[in-house]
């Protein structure tokens, strides 16, 4: 397991170094990026009892769920590593939910995000000219021409691998959006993105709030930025020439210099570690495809790093490395979100909701955002209503999740989306109570993690965990007596029982 600190040759200059394909924020992208980073939720683990288990913990690895082709996963000239590291995210998320090892499209995002770097946007809007989680979580969320539609798409659809390699600063993306077949598709029904806690963190915390994520099943994605070309160079000298399994690199080695004109950063994918607890290891998955000793697209770097290293960025701290995972759930219900005419590609049904949730009565704008100007609307509300204008109100007055269809037309063409459960309306708030210990005292009120006014973080630690159904199942009579109903009755039986606890285990 041991590996040794890659140290370039006196002589690095005097053989090739290909350069990496690292992305250059101005200094207003960097004071925006690093504010993402810090102002993002901080990361919480779904075992509270992880903690226990780290110590007996000295290796592991999300590889087996990501089904990649190391030559393939390839920026090339594009600056998108944020692209491709939350990709295999959303990958290893697909995976672990729901057995589905499908390798998803990273030109679906380079081909709508900003349209590509295409009017009415620039060309320096581009996905390839950088980005963050916050950007790509954004895209995925943002419904419409230019968004992603929380949906995500197989490489294997038409136009969908990935063809942005020769796309570098200053260019627009290669693939016009209206070339991608977006069928088949999987829809996502929440995607969030959260700090892991490493920034002024001791070390021994750092390391393993990493570890946790890595055990939950959540891979890391991991920014990290090096001051200047001279940097750059030995990162680069690290990857063509390190042995993959038996080499490390330290991130922090430049920590206190200054910042420069030729520094950059780059986004990769953490994905397991190796750690005996004096010397560790995390690994990560790149995206500029291999070299003569990386067979596998990998690197490692130290995890016995400084956390908290920090350049001199014109009179600002800004932190070489940034760590942060993506919090998905995958709606299984649902895998097609629109099947628009394949005569006319140019009729997209879209559309979005305002507000997406809220309590009963409540009144949902419905905005449409279809493409190819269609002369003829028809909406189904999910409960029953229906509508023909462009862009109606409708107001719900039952509590529940509601799907929504839309159906457009056009000279004879139709164009039709679904989006799940698109619509919450939350049961109405009532006061709820702590449930009692076995060993004396609470726990914490129970909270309303999924925000549908029902009470499923039973142990009210802001999360739901196994530990959720274990604390109802031993309080079952208790909540039967002292609890709401219509807050705990989570299979919709109309009383607290056995039932709701297998309701609140799937929802873990």
């Amino acid at each position: 397991m041991p590996k040794t600190l890659f140290e370039a040759q006196n002589d690095a200059g005097s053989f090739s170094v290909p350069q990496m394909p690292v992305a250059h924020p101005s200094k207003e992208q960097r004071r925006q990026w690093n504010s993402d980073y810090l102002g993002a939720p901080v990361a919480k683990p779904k075992n509270s009892d992880l903690q226990d288990d780290l110590t007996d913990s000295t290796s592991y690895s999300l590889l087996d769920y990501l089904t990649y082709n190391a030559t393939d996963r390839n920026q090339q000239d594009c600056g998108n590593g944020w692209v491709w590291a939350g990709t295999g995210a959303l990958e290893v998320a697909h995976a672990t939910q729901n057995g589905n090892y499908d390798r998803l499209s990273i030109q679906y995002l380079n081909s709508k995000y900003d349209n590509g770097g295409r009017s009415p946007y620039a060309a320096s809007d581009c996905a390839c000219n950088g980005g963050t989680s916050s950007d790509f979580v954004g895209f995925y969320k943002l419904m419409g021409k230019y968004g992603g539609n929380k949906t995500v798409i197989p490489w294997s659809n038409d136009y969908a691998s990935f063809q942005d390699g020769n796309v570098s600063s200053g260019k627009h993306s290669n693939v016009e959006s209206s070339l991608l077949n977006l069928t088949p598709s999987y829809k996502l029904e929440s995607l969030a993105v959260s700090r892991v806690d490493t920034w002024q963190a001791p070390q021994n915390i750092a390391i393993d709030n990493i570890k946790r994520m890595l055990d939950s099943g959540k891979p890391v994605i991991l920014s990290y930025y090096l001051p200047d070309q001279n940097a750059w160079t030995q990162f680069e000298t690290f990857w063509n020439y390190g042995l993959e399994d038996e080499s490390y690199f330290d991130l922090d080695t430049f920590k206190g210099s200054t910042y420069t004109s030729s520094g950059g950063s780059h986004t990769v994918l953490v994905t397991g570690y190796n750690d005996n607890g004096t010397a560790g290891y995390w690994q990560c998955l790149n995206s500029v495809g291999t070299s003569a000793f990386r067979p596998n697209g990998i690197f490692y770097i130290n995890a016995y790093m400084d956390y908290s290293a920090a350049y001199s960025d014109a009179g600002e701290n800004l932190p070489v490395t940034q760590w942060e995972t993506l919090d998905v759930i995958y709606n299984t219900t649902s895998t097609n979100i629109s099947t628009n005419s394949t005569e006319n590609p140019n009729l997209n049904a879209s559309f979005e909701v305002s507000p997406e949730s809220g309590y009963a009565p409540l009144t949902v704008h419905f905005s449409d955002l279809s493409e190819g100007s269609p002369d003829s609307w028809k909406w189904n509300f999910g409960d029953g209503g229906e509508s023909i204008l462009s862009n109606p109100n409708h107001t719900y007055v039952k509590p529940g999740h509601y799907s929504v269809s839309l159906e457009i037309k056009k000279s004879g063409y139709t164009g039709v989306t679904h989006q799940k459960d698109v619509v919450t309306v939350k049961y109405p708030y009532v006061k709820v109570n702590p449930f009692p210990k076995p060993e004396g005292g609470n726990y914490s009120v129970p909270t309303d993690p999924i925000g549908d006014g029902r009470y499923a973080d039973i142990n009210g630690n802001g999360w739901l965990e196994n530990d959720d159904p274990v604390v109802l199942l031993k309080n079952l009579q208790y909540a039967q007596k002292n609890e709401p109903v219509v807050q705990f009755d989570f299979d919709g039986s109309g009383f607290i029982g056995y039932g709701d606890l297998v309701m609140v285990k799937k929802m873990v």
